[in-house]
């Protein structure tokens, strides 16, 4: 529960997975051949699904560490995982027929990162091929920091990892760009809640949980939040987006799942 708690929406809920999963499935099904598919990161949610056995499973993620501490095969299928950029993976031209991922475009620093990127899937990527992903985005209404605050206080807020995206998101807000630092989000965390005992008391979040903050201090990463409209303008050189699916977990508005096909 706590780990639920903590990492929820950042972490794929089951609606999201299985909502990525019945997306795909009639592709993989329409025929009797291999299908190659490539999974951008580790997430172990979709790297468990029930994939079928025509499947060849590829994991890309650049971090030692998290394919040390999170990568497991699918012992029902053919999968494995490589230390790679997303931007340049050992794969060939036009070999790919489905590409997924979850929240990794928020883990691209920039514009010049989502072109590459995009350039890369686009590589790849068979011309019939599609691409289901997840992405975390800003809402088209401006959210204040106030707001969070209020919620925060009412607890409305059930999972840590809302608000930190709720702060992230109203800091991204107020700038002409993107991209957040996020240690920009933990500073604005520290100002907005002082009182760590305080908030975990009216939220029920667990103290260690809240101190899991600490990770974003002094931290040189940069995350990245478009809106819908802006991350669509960013592929459109590439890709379109045929479908946007939207669930119902807290924050989902804010985590369409896309499908995209190439142009």
């Amino acid at each position: 529960m706590m780990n639920d708690r903590g990492g929820l929406p950042l972490r794929p809920p089951r609606e999201a997975t299985s909502m990525m999963y019945e997306l795909v499935t009639p592709f993989l099904q329409k025929d009797f051949c291999r299908h190659e598919l490539v999974l951008l990161g580790v997430t172990p949610e979709i790297v468990a699904l029930p994939w079928p056995e025509n499947v060849n499973f590829r994991a890309f993620d650049q971090s030692e560490e998290m394919i040390a501490s999170v990568w497991q095969p699918n012992p029902a299928i053919l999968s494995s995982v490589e230390q790679a950029c997303w931007q340049s993976m050992p794969v060939d031209e036009s070999s790919v027929d489905l590409i997924l991922g979850d929240g990794c475009t928020t883990q691209l620093p920039d514009k010049l990162a989502y072109q590459k990127l995009f350039t890369e899937l686009a590589r790849i990527l068979q011309p019939n091929g599609t691409i289901v992903m997840r992405c975390f985005i800003r809402p088209p209404l401006q959210e204040s920091l106030d707001q969070v605050v209020r919620d925060a206080f009412a607890g409305t807020i059930n999972y840590f990892g809302s608000l930190k995206w709720r702060i992230a998101m109203a800091l991204v807000e107020q700038q002409d760009h993107f991209s957040i630092r996020v240690s920009d989000i933990f500073d604005t965390f520290n100002d907005l809640f002082p009182d760590r005992g305080q908030l975990a008391l009216i939220a029920g979040w667990p103290p260690e949980m809240i101190e899991t903050i600490e990770r974003y201090h002094q931290s040189d990463t940069c995350y990245t939040f478009p809106s819908l409209t802006q991350l669509e303008t960013l592929l459109s050189q590439w890709f379109t987006i045929s479908e946007v699916h939207w669930g119902h977990y807290e924050l989902s508005e804010r985590c369409p799942v896309l499908v995209l096909r190439r142009v």
